[in-house]
């Protein structure tokens, strides 16, 4: 788990878009990018255009937090 206090702004801003605190671990974040970008994928959603939006939001939130916790 990332150390509380010291956490960059982009980070905290990121973990919000999946709904999680500051003490998110690694599996959280996968767990909740998986249903988000099952839900808003532009080929399955209904909204179409809202979707393409929002997956992009997730997936830019999802890069982040992966460099965050050290991921490739």
């Amino acid at each position: 788990t990332p150390a509380k206090s010291k956490l960059p702004s982009t980070v905290v801003s990121a973990l919000k878009v999946f709904d999680l605190g500051i003490s998110a671990t690694w599996r959280e974040v996968g767990t909740k990018y998986r249903a988000l970008a099952k839900k808003y994928h532009p080929d399955t959603a209904t909204d179409k255009k809202n979707a393409a939006v929002e997956f992009a939001r997730i997936s830019s939130a999802y890069e982040i937090l992966k460099k965050h916790f050290g991921k490739k």
